[in-house]
Parts: structure tokens; sequence; C-alpha cells
């Protein structure tokens, strides 16, 4: 049950970067104790990520106590937007691990600790805005907090996923439809008609001398055309995932994936394990090649590959966004939770009320590009 903030002492977060060097040795401390532990919530990690993203001012670490003793951390950034303060999770286009540090054996009071100490921070935040883990791992549960105690908003929406069978015969067969099958048949027949082809998996030091090559196959199709590739990203995103690919190698968790025809790398995946959960992060292929299904036939290689060669990995993860083809090769069910709650100050409650309007304004034609120009020229925003 929730604990009635007004009911207990206020607890001040770690409020900028230069703090978290006083934190250190109790989070490593405390991240020895969990298990499995993940990367996402080492402190290398949540350093790399404000390093990237934030400005040292922006960070916000709650800590969580059980009585006197401190059992976790939860890592989140402050933006402002316009009048508007916001408290979010650590999440962007590019990092879907939201990060909360609890100690083991005290998962079921680490959310209730920390919901104290976010709501005791009074003058903090207006809006916080979190991006919940995925539904086959446990982190911070909001559940616990009643609509009835402040304004509150959660969805729930898909990600694609995929739990390993017990052979790759018995899901090519089962879990796949009639037409994926065939398709699938016809890509493979259509690939053994070229001079030659193999499928490549590179760990270690190999696959980050890889990561040149997949970024120039990512970059060579549609995404380069639109900017939207990782290549052409800012610097500040590619310090991320320099910094990311190197902490994934060092803890041997990432794998990269290529199908070569001819001696030439035409597609490519990042992927990278953390616990028992084996995620594939990026994808692209050289549109050239696109008429030999490229990309179906290397994921369907890295399926059959965990299957035969990794049996402590669990579950295959395709992250959300299923961009007309994920659906396809999903077993189960799964999702994540995206949650705003808006405090009881004058600002939490006027974001509260504008927010739906907002919503309905911009479906008036031309109105989003009359609030982008407006947000331009007369609020500054923090991201």
């Amino acid at each position: 049950m929730y604990t009635n903030p007004q009911k207990l002492g206020i607890i001040k977060p770690l409020s900028h970067m230069n703090e978290l060097f006083k934190i250190e040795d109790m989070w490593r401390n405390i991240y020895e104790t969990v298990s499995p532990n993940s990367i996402f919530i080492s402190f290398d990690y949540i350093m790399l990520w404000y390093n990237c993203f934030a400005r040292p001012e922006q960070v916000r670490v709650y800590p969580a106590y059980e009585g006197d003793k401190i059992i976790g951390y939860l890592p989140l950034i402050l933006n402002k937007k316009g009048p508007f303060r916001f408290l979010s999770s650590l999440t962007n286009l590019h990092c879907f691990h939201p990060a909360a540090l609890i100690a083991e054996g005290y998962e079921e009071t680490f959310s209730n600790s920390c919901l104290h100490a976010i709501f005791s921070d009074k003058c903090g935040w207006d809006v916080f805005q979190y991006r919940s883990g995925y539904s086959f791992q446990y982190g911070l549960s909001l559940s616990i907090l009643s609509p009835l105690a402040y304004h509150f908003k959660e969805i729930k929406l898909p990600t694609y996923s995929m739990l390993i069978p017990g052979s790759f015969e018995e899901y090519f067969n089962k879990h796949l439809s009639p037409q994926m099958r065939k398709n699938a048949k016809s890509s493979k027949k259509r690939l053994q008609t070229v001079p030659s082809y193999r499928f490549c998996h590179y760990t270690g030091d190999d696959a980050v001398a890889s990561w040149p090559t997949f970024l120039s196959i990512e970059d060579s199709g549609w995404k380069g055309v639109k900017g939207s590739s990782l290549k052409k990203l800012p610097q500040n995103y590619h310090s991320y995932y320099v910094g990311l690919i190197d902490m994934l190698s060092k803890n041997n968790q990432l794998h990269m994936y290529f199908l070569e025809i001819n001696g030439h790398p035409v597609a490519g995946t990042f992927c990278y394990v953390d616990q028992d959960v084996f995620h594939a992060w990026k994808a692209g292929y050289v549109e050239e090649f696109s008429s030999l299904s490229p990309s179906t036939l290397l994921l369907l290689y890295i399926i059959e590959d965990l299957n035969t060669n990794f049996p402590m990995v669990k579950r295959l993860h395709m992250f959300p966004g299923d961009f007309g083809y994920k659906h396809r090769y999903v077993n189960e069910e799964s999702f994540y939770s995206e949650v705003v709650l808006y405090d009881r100050t004058i600002l939490g409650s006027s974001a509260h009320i504008l927010s739906p309007i907002k919503q309905r304004v911009e479906l008036l034609p031309g109105m989003s590009a009359a609030i982008g120009f407006i947000r331009k020229h007369f609020f500054r925003d923090d991201d």
C-alpha cells in the first residue's frame, strides 16, 4: 500500500552531476547484490547516459530507503518546457531501458520508498513522466499509487517479443503463419542461386570492429536519405553508442549479425544480451538486395542461432514499433507502460488541464504547425 508522503520526512534528490560521485561506492555495492543484474542499471551506464543527454543541473537521482538503510536509487532527468518542469525516466528514442537500481530482496518496498521521495520533493517538478520496463521484466511499479491521490494517467503499449521454443523447427512450423513459411522458403531458394553467401556472427572485439560496417548498411537506404539513420545522429548520440558498445563488449553482451552476399555485407542487426533476454535493437539492409529478403533471412538465422547456441537466453525482444513486420515473428503478448503524474501545484494542475486541450487542438488543421511556431519563438525547451 502506498504511504502518504506527508506522514514521512522529506528526501531530497541528488541534483547535479558532481554529486553522483558521492554515491558511486554505495551504487556499486548495491549493484553487486542484484542477480542477474543489468548493464542498464550500472553506475557506468548511468554516467554515460547523463554525460550524453543531460546538462549537469538536470540530473535528479532519488534514493530509496527502508528505515535508515538505502535500498536503491531511481535516476531521472529534469527538463523544462515553457513554465512546466518535467521529471522523466532515462529513456529516449535510442534508449528504451528505464533504470531503477533495486537491492536484492527489497523489490516490494523500493517503489513505495521512491514514490515517497519523489512526492516529498514538492517544489522540484510539475509533471512526472515515467516509461516503465517491460512486462517480462521487474522494475519500478507505479500501480500502488492511487489515481485518487494525484492526477494520474497510464497507457500500456505493445512491444514485440518471442519466447525461445524447444527447437527452431518447432518455432518455424508451429508459430509462423503458412504465408510466412512459404515466403521464407522462397527467399532461401533465391538466396541459394547467388554465387556465394554466408551468415556472420561477431562478439567481443570483432563485434566492435564491425560497427562501422553496420552503420554504413543502416545508412544506405531510406533512413540515410531521410536523415534518420544512426550515422546522421548528432555527436552526443554517437558518443552514447560508442560508450554503450564498449560497455556491452567488455561484459560479453554485444552481438553483431550480418548476411554477406558475394563477400559483401548486405544486412546487419545490432543485438545484445541483458539478463536472460536477447535484444535485437537496430537492423538495416542494402535496398539493392531487397528481392532476396535479407532482413527476414537474417532474423530467422538469429532465432535459429539462439535456439542452438544460447540455452541461457529465454526470450528474443525486438522492441516497440511494429514497422509492418515484427508481429509476424512473435509468439506471446508483451507490453510496456507509460505513466504521467501531475503534481498538486498550480503548474502541475495547469499542465493536467492543458494536456487534453492541447491534444484536441492539435487535431485541428494547421494547429500543429502553429503550436510549433509559438513554442519555438516564445518558450525555451530544455530538451
